[in-house]
């Protein structure tokens, strides 16, 4: 008689023997996902807590964002000091997934699509890290959607790479000239003679 082959998979859940929180020990599952996007998303982003929010990464924690300008933020208390930067600068804004959280292959990582918005109404400190200025507010409204990727590690937040239009972001926030406006329609004209002058060149 052949022996019947087993039809179960393994699909990333813990066994007995597990630590019975996570697969592979890396991005929280179920019951732990759950908790862990009920504190990020309401007590900390709704409720503009950058305590919370700083509780639930590493100490080693990296952020990825466009509007840091190609430089990391490095660190829990340097990601805490920007989260109250950001509150800071808009006050009344509101974070909401736009779809589901997607669970990557890997066990580890974890896509989230959002959208935000509310309004510039103080002091907002822009740049990398380490060299950052201080632009005053505009009182513009903003409303725009992006994606997030988080990696985890020990059933928090190792890593989070941020993806979104930061030229839609500095229009929005009148930090830029609107790239239908007249300045930016005169903008190539204005680069082709600075490029052909010899100053310029050399």
């Amino acid at each position: 008689m052949r022996r019947r082959r087993s039809t179960s998979r393994n699909t990333g859940g813990a066994s007995k023997s597990g630590c019975g929180r996570c697969c592979r020990c890396g991005a929280p599952q179920a019951e732990a996902l759950r908790e862990w996007a009920l504190a990020w998303v309401l007590d900390g982003y709704q409720n503009h807590d950058p305590d919370v929010l700083a509780s639930w990464v590493t100490e080693d924690f990296v952020q990825d964002d466009p509007l840091n300008l190609g430089r990391f933020v490095q660190g829990r208390e340097a990601f805490r000091q920007v989260m109250v930067e950001t509150f800071i600068a808009f006050p009344d804004c509101a974070f909401v997934a736009t779809g589901p959280f997607c669970l990557g292959m890997d066990g580890e990582t974890l896509v989230v699509p959002w959208r935000t918005f509310g309004n510039f109404s103080g002091p907002l400190a822009w740049g990398p890290p380490g060299q950052r200025k201080s632009f005053a507010p505009t009182h513009r409204r903003f409303d725009f959607e992006g994606c997030d990727f988080y990696r985890f590690r020990d059933g928090k937040v190792a890593s989070l790479r941020s993806l979104y239009d930061p030229l839609q972001v500095a229009e929005q926030l009148a930090m830029i000239p609107n790239r239908q406006g007249v300045v930016m329609r005169i903008a190539p004209y204005v680069q082709g003679v600075a490029a052909s002058l010899p100053l310029i060149r050399g």
